[in-house]
């Protein structure tokens, strides 16, 4: 019985640590844009969540993973589950001024790239990230490859 028990909190652990945010696992892979509210129902938030979505090839192209955030859940932008995880962690790492929506840009070096206390447009996001090095080799090597 004992070890039963056991066994079902390791599976357990094992689930939640392998659902839990971890920007780190996105280094070198996936450029970071962290989407954060105090209230997932507030007007800002939606309206970027809406934008976002709206412009969903633009996201894919720039290999850009979207986290939505509040004090105690995340979940992926448009994943393939829509409910919301457990979990603050980025919220807390990252908020600084508790504003809706609060926007951090993370790039692929795993570094903040972009920091906005307010709605933020997703061609802005997208001038900022074709601006950085690796997105001009990244465009660099597309063209070379469509030659």
């Amino acid at each position: 019985m004992k070890q039963t028990f056991f066994t079902g909190v390791l599976l357990l652990g094992i689930f939640f640590s392998a659902k839990a945010q971890n920007i780190a696992s996105h280094q070198w892979e996936d450029r970071v844009l962290i989407v954060m509210t105090a209230n997932p129902e507030d007007a800002e938030f939606e309206k970027q969540i809406q934008e976002l979505n709206a412009h969903q090839q633009g996201l894919t192209e720039r290999k850009l993973k979207v986290y939505l955030t509040t004090p105690e859940a995340y979940r992926l932008l448009n994943a393939s589950e829509t409910s919301w995880n457990p979990g603050g962690d980025l919220y807390k790492t990252y908020n600084k001024k508790g504003a809706v929506p609060e926007v951090v840009l993370i790039g692929l070096d795993g570094q903040i790239k972009h920091h906005k206390y307010s709605f933020t447009p997703a061609l802005e996001l997208f001038v900022i990230i074709d601006g950085m090095p690796m997105r001009q080799s990244e465009i660099q090597n597309r063209k070379k490859q469509n030659n």
